[in-house]
C-alpha cells in the first residue's frame, strides 16, 4: 500500500512589516514678488495700486495657509490667453492684478479663479450661462458666503459687477473685492 504523499512544508515566512516611504517634506514655494514698476506703461499705474493689497494677503496667506490662497505672478501672455478663450477683452487693472497673483482665494470671503481654472472645461461650460447674452463678459470669481458671482464687464461705463442674489452691485475697479479680502484674512483664526 502506497503512502499518501504529505505536503512539503513551506519554510516559515518572516514577518516583516513593509517600510513605508517617508513623506517627502512639503515643499514651500517660494514666490518671488514682482516689481510693480517693471510693468508695461498701460499696466504700472494699476500694479502700483493693486501691489500693497496683494502684499498683504501673501502676508496673511503665509500665516494661514489652510484658508487663503495666493497664486504666483503670472505673465501678461497667460493672462491674454485667457481674454482670447472668452473672446473678451480684459481691463488693465484686472490684467495687472492677474500679473501680480494668478488667484486668490480667502475662506468665506471672495475667490478670484486662477487662470487654469477659468480657461478650464468645467468653468467654461458653466461661464456661457452665467454671461447669458452679455459680450465681452468674463465671470472672474465668486463670493464664497452668497455664492454670488464676480464679473468683469469691460464695455460698460461699471464694468465690475458682483450679482449676489440677482442683483447687480457694480463698481470701476477691483480694488474694493482685495480690500474686503484682506479685511477678511485678518478676522480668520490661525492654524
Amino acid at each position: 500500500m502506497a503512502k499518501p504523499k504529505s505536503k512539503p512544508k513551506s519554510k516559515p515566512k518572516s514577518v516583516t512589516k513593509a517600510k513605508r516611504p517617508a513623506k517627502a517634506p512639503a515643499l514651500a514655494i517660494a514666490v518671488v514678488e514682482i516689481d510693480p514698476a517693471s510693468f508695461p506703461d498701460d499696466l504700472r499705474a494699476h500694479a502700483i495700486a493693486l501691489a500693497p493689497l496683494v502684499r498683504e494677503l501673501r502676508a496673511q496667506a503665509s500665516k494661514r495657509p489652510k484658508q487663503m490662497f495666493v497664486g504666483p505672478p503670472a505673465t501678461r501672455d497667460r493672462v491674454q490667453a485667457l481674454a482670447t478663450h472668452y473672446s473678451a477683452s480684459l481691463l488693465p487693472d484686472y490684467t495687472a492684478l492677474m500679473m501680480l497673483a494668478d488667484g486668490i482665494r480667502v475662506e468665506d470671503s471672495y475667490r478670484l479663479f486662477t487662470i487654469d481654472e477659468l480657461i478650464g472645461p468645467k468653468l467654461t461650460k458653466r461661464s456661457e450661462k452665467l454671461r447669458g447674452g452679455y459680450s465681452d463678459c468674463l465671470p472672474v470669481g465668486l463670493y464664497s458666503l452668497s455664492g454670488g458671482w464676480l464679473f468683469v464687464m469691460a464695455q460698460w461705463g461699471e464694468p465690475y459687477c458682483e450679482k449676489i442674489g440677482g442683483m447687480k452691485i457694480q463698481g470701476k475697479s477691483v480694488t474694493p473685492w482685495l480690500a474686503r479680502m484682506v479685511k477678511d484674512a485678518k478676522k480668520l483664526p490661525r492654524f
